[in-house]
Order: C-alpha cells, then structure tokens, then sequence
C-alpha cells in the first residue's frame, strides 16, 4: 500500500441488516409446531385404530376405527388449510385490534394448540386396555378425543393464517429470501429434536412429549408479543365502512380482477406452479419409504434414514438459497431447483440401490430449498398492496394444501393401478416439476420491491 493512501470500505447498507433476534422469536412458533405434528403423525393415526382387527398383531390401546376413517381425520389439516386459513388471513388484514393485527391470532392459537394437545394424550389415557377396540363403548371418549383435534386443527390454522403475514410485515421485501432461509433452517432442527426426543420420553410416559410440546406452544405464543406490530392505516377498510359495506373474500378477489393484466397472468402462472411443484414433492413425502421397503428391500427399522437423508439435504441447503435468490432472483433459483429436482425424480425411477437412493434423498433435499424457499416469496411480493400480506399468505397456504391433497392421492391411485409397483410415483414426480417449471416462464412479478436507503438511493 501506498504511503498517504487510505482504502475506504463502502458502507454496508442498513437495508441490509437483519434482526436476528426478531427472527429467531418469530421462529419458535414455527419450530414448535414442527415437533408437535411430529408428535401428532407418528402416534394419532395409532390412537384411532389401536383395537382394530387390523392392529391385531399390535397391543396398542385404541378406539378401533378402520383406516378408511382414520385416514379422512388425518387429513383434516389439509382441509382446514383449505378452508379456514385463507379466511382467517383475510380477518386479519382487516383487523382494527389495538392489540395488533397478527398477534392475537398467533397467541391464542399457540396456546389453545398447547392445551388441546396435552387434553389429547390425557382423553387417550383413560381409555381402559381391557376396552381396546370396542369402539361404541368409548363413544364418549373418542367425542373428546376427536374434539381435541378438531381444536388443534382450528387454532393451527389461525396461526398458519397469520405466522407468514407476521413474519413478512415484521421484514421487509428485500429480506424475506434470507429470513425465510433461516427460518427454515431453525425449524429443520427443530424438527430432528423432536424426532429424536420423543420416543425416549414416551417411553418414560405417554404424556411427557404432550407435556412438552404443550409447554413450548404456550412459550413460543407468550413471547411473540416481544416484537411490535407496524401500525396500519387501512383508508380501503374506512372506506368500506362509511359505504356501510364489510370486506369479504369475494371482495378481495375481486380486486385481483382490477390488477394490470400482466400482473393477473403472472400471478396465475405463480399459483399454478405452487400446485405443481407441491403435487410432486408432497409424493416424495408420502411414498418414499414404502418405495425403499418394497422395492429396494430396505428393512423397516432402518427405513428412517430415507427421510433423514432428504431432512439433512433441505437443512443444507436452506440458508444458502435464501442468500442465493437476494443475490441472483427468486425466479432464477426456483427455475434452477425445479429444473434439477425434475433430474433428480428421473433418477430416482431408474434406481436400484439403497447407497443410491438415500444420496438421491439428500440431494434432492438441498436442491429442493431453492423453490420450497422462494416460490411462496414470489406470491407474497407480487401484492402490491403491503397491508393485504395476509391475505397473499392465506391464498399461498391453499395452493400448497391443494397440492399436498391431490399428490399423494394421484401417487396412490397410480401405484393400484400398477399392480403395486411404487416405482411408477417416480413418472410424476418429473413431470409435475417441468410443468411447475414451464409456469415460471410466464411469471413477470414475485421480486424483492424496491426500497429507498438512507441517501435517497433506491436499492432491491
């Protein structure tokens, strides 16, 4: 270096920082839900049917439903996600509460959630062993036991209606790819504690893993209130009301219709690339372990690494496609992940190794992030008014339920009509990909908005 000559380092942005403590409280709801529907899929479904003639070979306690039955509760998730949370999402943007427009929702849905999972576990222990399977004589308990969930799928759908609008009013656009990375990240490892946590403790007691995850709902619903909703002025919902008329979800999809046209098409384009892409990854959920027993011949004590190694690959693979898509685009990285992801499903039809199939998992679990991350984000950023987040999160949370419902029934309506063979799920999953990714060509929208700095400068 030069004698008298100084380097100036150019000045990070403020727009540039993130509050990692505002992140890391608006993750403990999330996270906390993962360890909860770890808790609630592994041992609900066994609840339900514990008794049954089809348990025979089980000592389970149960209340004796047939699968056929059990299977509709147990997609009361997806239809409620359906239904009641673009709803809800809706009532929150128009919430005039001095306690906040998100807040409320997310409280008392964690801590209704919390206590109707400990109430769960608690109806389920009464049930006396030597009634196992006489499902009229529990009638009254298995009430409770079904109100119980009923309960925990309307509060969650409360917080799923508002913990997105809540994480995106709290960051702004620019942000959201990275958060959303994090966030993601957090609630991956969330999710491998509470796989690995559970059993130990439930075999100590049935109702330590409720009690548990009880506890952190309540927590987690507690300490939201840390962070400061922005105040909104809504002149529409002013408006509205000196017209003495309410909003509704027919309003407010009527306001799409008054977008410029290209932005109606590209919004179009984006809700059917959500389907898409989740009609395929949600049959790598529901069929890759059945793909490793029956034909690859993995053992079912050892099945758990199939979902350990996508697990591991997503947790990889999160941080850096949220980092990647502020640097490069959200279109780009999504166009990226799906166009790999297709390569890796036409891998996976063609395997016949164990080694090979956990490294497919675990590769297509990283390259996955990329759209998993973004592609919600593409939805969010093409509302143009920042008030109606919840409303844009609500129509995303449907795109993804619809997926959720109709991949595992296509996959499974597939595999009947191949005599069985779980090989064909792999001929959709490619092409439920390249349909998501020919989508993305027709999307204008979906971007980090543009923010002023400090100077006046206007930066993305």
């Amino acid at each position: 270096m030069k004698e008298g000559v100084t380097i100036m380092k150019k000045p990070r942005n403020p727009l540039d920082r993130i509050d990692f403590r505002k992140v890391l409280i608006i993750s403990l709801i999330p996270m906390a839900l993962e360890i909860l529907w770890s808790i609630y899929n592994a041992y609900v479904p066994l609840y339900l049917q514990g008794g049954h003639p089809a348990f025979a070979s089980s000592d389970v306690v149960g209340f004796g439903l047939s699968p056929a039955i059990t299977g509709v509760i147990m997609t009361i998730d997806n239809i409620a996600a359906l239904v009641l949370v673009p709803i809800l999402a809706l009532l929150s943007d128009f919430s005039t509460s001095k306690y906040g427009r998100r807040r409320p929702f997310l409280s008392v849905g964690s801590w209704l959630t919390g206590i109707c999972m400990i109430a769960l576990i608690l109806v389920y222990n009464s049930v006396p062993a030597e009634l196992s399977g006489h499902t009229k004589e529990l009638s009254g308990k298995l009430v409770l036991f079904l109100a119980s969930i009923l309960f925990i799928v309307i509060a969650w759908s409360g917080i799923q209606a508002t913990n997105y609008a809540f994480r995106w009013d709290t960051f702004e656009s620019r942000k959201r790819s990275k958060v959303q990375g994090t966030i993601v990240t957090l609630c991956s490892i969330a999710a491998a504690i509470g796989l690995f946590a559970t059993a130990p403790l439930y075999k100590l007691n049935t109702l330590y893993p409720y009690v548990m995850i009880g506890v952190l709902m309540i927590a987690a619903g507690s300490l939201v209130w840390l962070i400061p909703e922005k105040p909104v002025v809504h002149e529409e919902l002013v408006t509205l009301k000196a017209q003495g008329k309410k909003p509704g979800l027919g309003y407010v999809l009527s306001g799409l219709t008054k977008l410029p046209k290209a932005s109606r098409r590209s919004i179009f384009n984006i809700i059917f690339m959500l389907i898409f892409a989740c009609i395929a990854m949600s049959i790598v959920t529901a069929f890759s372990t059945s793909f490793a027993i029956f034909v690859l011949g993995m053992e079912a004590s050892t099945v758990i690494t199939v979902v350990l190694a996508g697990f591991i690959g997503g947790l990889i693979g999160a941080i850096p496609s949220g980092y990647l898509a502020a640097k490069f685009g959200r279109k780009t990285i999504s166009r990226i992940s799906l166009a790999a992801v297709s390569a890796t499903s036409i891998g996976f039809f063609f395997c016949n190794n164990t080694t090979l199939f956990l490294v497919l998992m675990f590769v297509n679990g990283a390259l996955w992030m990329g759209a998993n991350i973004n592609m919600p984000l593409i939805l969010i950023d093409s509302n143009v008014d920042e008030t109606k987040l919840g409303t844009f999160t609500g129509l995303s949370q449907m795109c993804l339920s619809i997926g959720n419902i109709v991949g595992p029934a296509l996959g499974g309506l597939l595999v009947g009509l191949m005599n069985n063979n779980y090989r064909t799920i792999y001929l959709i999953m490619p092409v439920a990909f390249l349909a998501a990714l020919a989508f993305t060509l027709g999307i204008t929208t979906g971007e980090a908005k543009k923010e002023v700095g400090p100077d006046n400068e206007v930066t993305a």
